[in-house]
């Protein structure tokens, strides 16, 4: 079986590569080579093919928003398997959270890190948690006018269920918009949803762990 795959450096040294067929699996790495090596482990039943590379650049609207990839790939509309899959995925890649981070004392959590870009593992979760809403509001599909919780958990609960909400609504969605100079799919909003909590936990579990906290 050969694997389509698109490759991009979704942040500076960051390269996700994005297998199509599945969009919840991807490999990550420092270059091209590495992230497509990091998603060949995971595919060992088929050749991978890269078809797509992109690399980010600055939005024309706002110099400080990187744009990044919309793939061919990112048409295709999203059917019902996928997101019942996903979903799945979600509930998994949350209760992986969640262990991750339920037996650490608040005050770790909220522990202020030097260099890191949220400030604490609390700023990551809350990230976490407005990332996942501003995902679903490429495509109109978050509420208008919530006060959004600051407290980490209650944020990360209140956008989950929004997610488990408005998925399912993304069936079939044809629509494509641009915004910040960045287009979205009902695809592209999925794979990015998936993607997301993952990295992050990943983020995470080295910063608790240059704090010298372990399981």
């Amino acid at each position: 079986m050969i694997y389509a795959v698109g490759v991009e450096d979704i942040e500076p040294d960051h390269w996700v590569a994005w297998a199509f067929a599945h969009p919840g699996l991807t490999g990550k790495g420092s270059s091209p080579d590495e992230s497509v090596a990091s998603l060949r482990t995971a595919l060992t039943d088929g050749e991978i093919q890269v078809t797509e590379q992109f690399r980010a650049y600055p939005s024309e609207d706002d110099p400080d928003y990187l744009v990044n990839a919309f793939f061919e790939d990112d048409r295709r509309p999203l059917v019902s398997d996928e997101v019942r899959s996903a979903l799945k995925e979600l509930e998994s890649s949350r209760q992986e959270l969640l262990r991750l981070v339920s037996r650490v004392p608040l005050d770790v959590l909220a522990q202020s890190i030097a260099g890191e870009v949220f400030g604490s593992v609390q700023g990551i979760l809350r990230h976490i948690a407005r990332a996942e809403w501003w995902y679903c509001d490429r495509l109109a599909t978050a509420p208008a006018g919530l006060a959004f919780p600051e407290e980490p958990f209650t944020a990360l609960a209140v956008s989950r269920d929004n997610t488990r909400a408005r998925l399912p609504t993304l069936v079939g969605d044809e629509r494509i918009t641009t915004l910040v100079g960045e287009t979205w799919s009902a695809r592209k909003v999925l794979r990015r949803t998936l993607w997301h909590e993952r990295d992050h936990t990943q983020h995470i579990s080295r910063r608790l762990s240059e704090m010298g906290w372990t399981r």
